[in-house]
């Protein structure tokens, strides 16, 4: 499966003859920039950066380098950056005090496209820093949804049921960026009667570990003021190794995992609801095929 390309990608910050993220060939137009000259991007759509990744990366860097550079603009007497925030943070980590940086006159317009193109191709964002961003990139910047739908890729209806994930409460919202909940479960969680009926609902999806179908089919049922029977349950006792292993591979890639063994053998069971999610899952999955058969690269081109 071919992932889908964006309509403009990070390729057009960088020079022609650059190659590919991770290649080790000079750069033209690079050059070595002191940290303290650069200042990180306010309105990057990425809020959350998780530490444990951070410092792996800076442990990647003090052994190999920078190899792809630090996309920036001129902002005064000092540069800020475009695309690249993560290797900032993890070359200061490392104890850097110089950077390589690749300098682009861009806009305030164009900053915020740019760092949410980086992100969105590198599925840096949780569902809700992608959303938000979203909707700053139209309410505040003026693009409209056929606009932004060129830019980043994606149908309008994806942006707009992204930027309805903004309706749920903050309760909701936190465990969409802690990835405890799919956006598939959010948007069906939207279904449901806002307050009581959905903060119950919500509650219920996390102690069971809800399908997004099951969820889905509880909203409807709660919006019409039909109440669902509960069904009589088996308690069947899982080897706790499999629950964890369950657990790694739903956070890993966002959706519901079950693993099913039998005397000899088993199976793995990954939920997905759209083609757009199969086609996320999937990339996800070989994107880490890769980086398991060429070591080090898919960490050092993050």
């Amino acid at each position: 499966m071919t992932k889908r390309v964006l309509g403009r990608g990070l390729e057009a910050l960088l020079s022609d003859n650059e190659s590919e993220a991770g290649a080790k060939e000079p750069v033209a137009g690079v050059q070595e920039v002191a940290v303290g000259q650069i200042i990180p991007n306010e309105e990057q759509p990425r809020k959350r950066f998780d530490p444990d990744k951070i410092a792996d990366l800076a442990r990647s860097i003090e052994a190999k380098g920078i190899i792809q550079p630090i996309i920036v603009r001129p902002h005064g007497e000092r540069f800020q950056i475009i695309a690249g925030e993560r290797r900032f943070l993890a070359a200061q980590q490392a104890g850097l005090t110089e950077v390589p940086v690749v300098v682009r006159a861009v806009s305030d317009k164009e900053l915020l496209e740019w760092a949410l193109i980086e992100n969105i191709q590198r599925d840096d964002l949780d569902a809700v820093e992608e959303a938000e961003a979203f909707r700053h990139l139209i309410e505040d910047k003026g693009l409209t949804h056929d606009e932004l739908s060129l830019l980043v890729g994606r149908d309008r209806s994806s942006i707009t049921n992204s930027i309805r994930l903004l309706k749920l409460s903050e309760p909701i919202l936190r465990a969409l960026s802690e990835s405890r909940i799919t956006a598939g479960h959010g948007r069906a969680l939207l279904q449901a009667s806002a307050g009581t009926v959905r903060d119950r609902l919500f509650h219920r999806c996390l102690r069971e570990g809800l399908s997004v179908r099951k969820l889905e089919s509880l909203a409807r049922g709660d919006r019409s003021g039909r109440t669902a029977a509960p069904k009589p349950k088996k308690h069947a006792k899982k080897d706790p190794q499999i629950s964890h292993f369950e657990e790694k591979l739903r956070l890993r890639l966002g959706t519901r995992v079950e693993i099913k063994t039998a005397a000899k053998g088993g199976s793995v069971e990954i939920e997905f609801y759209s083609a757009e999610e199969f086609e996320r899952i999937y990339d996800e999955i070989m994107s880490g095929a890769e980086g398991s058969e060429h070591g080090d690269r898919g960490e050092l081109a993050v």
